[in-house]
């Protein structure tokens, strides 16, 4: 009798597990609330099993059942006296972007062995996404800034137009887009009889992508009141974000330092 008992407990469970599992792959949170109040903490779900494939087992706590949807995905159930059902705890059944979700595995902020809702309050932490974009982004200026650089500028030319020419060289081992940097070239003339150099304005370069460990040259002209002197380059660093994420070498402990940093 006690045998038939508590199969007769598990085969409710697998009915209701079934049923969860169902307003689960519809997104149905209102109707979920009811029996997981854990659904509060996130916004969509997940879930892909088989009918077929769903497992229920009893646990050591009473009147309490492990339910395994798939490989990755399982919840504890723990039923009432009077056969109420509650969902304690649940794993793999919260969805995320998946961008969101890869930067959350490689920064150390996805932590395989919790479960759904001590996950959520990791993932809910926007602040660290704006951490590590900037810590990133100040690390890509700062070795773009000594590996994109003017290799070359000279000006030529007199009364009443100047040619102008920069070069930039790109020694890292990406391609530089082409909104990735700006050159501002400030030109100069010099008069014949003092040889005093005046100022006869600047030009913005940018738009031209640099291969990687490749070159780029820009020309330019300008008005003279003289003859041309060669201008005076410098170069601005923004490199896309898009970009240096997809190339950083994350080494999982981002969000414990983050952390730490707080």
């Amino acid at each position: 009798m006690i045998a038939s008992c508590a199969d007769n407990k598990q085969e409710q469970v697998k009915k209701f597990a079934a049923d969860f599992a169902t307003k689960v792959s519809k997104n149905q949170k209102d109707s979920l609330l009811v029996v997981w109040p854990d659904a509060a903490k996130i916004d969509s779900f997940a879930l892909d099993f088989n009918p077929d494939s769903l497992d229920v087992e009893k646990t050591e706590a009473p009147n309490t059942f492990k339910v395994r949807f798939s490989k990755n995905a399982d919840m504890v159930v723990e039923m009432t006296e009077d056969g109420k059902m509650t969902v304690k705890e649940s794993r793999g059944l919260f969805a995320y972007p998946a961008d969101r979700l890869d930067l959350a595995k490689k920064t150390g902020q996805w932590q395989e062995n919790l479960n759904d809702a001590e996950q959520a309050i990791r993932m809910a932490d926007s602040q660290f996404v704006t951490w590590i974009e900037d810590k990133i982004a100040a690390q890509a200026v700062a070795e773009l800034k000594s590996k994109v650089k003017i290799v070359k500028s000279d000006a030529s030319g007199m009364f009443p137009t100047a040619h102008g020419m920069v070069v930039v060289a790109n020694e890292s081992s990406r391609e530089i887009s082409g909104d990735e940097y700006v050159v501002t070239a400030k030109c100069y003339d010099v008069t014949g009889f003092t040889w005093s150099r005046y100022y006869a304005g600047s030009k913005t370069l940018t738009g031209k992508p640099i291969p990687a460990g490749g070159q780029v040259t820009y020309t330019f002209t300008y008005s003279l009141g003289a003859y041309a002197c060669p201008p005076v380059c410098s170069i601005s660093i923004r490199p896309k974000l898009d970009n240096i994420m997809a190339d950083y070498n994350f080494t999982g402990e981002e969000y414990e330092e983050y952390q730490n940093s707080k």
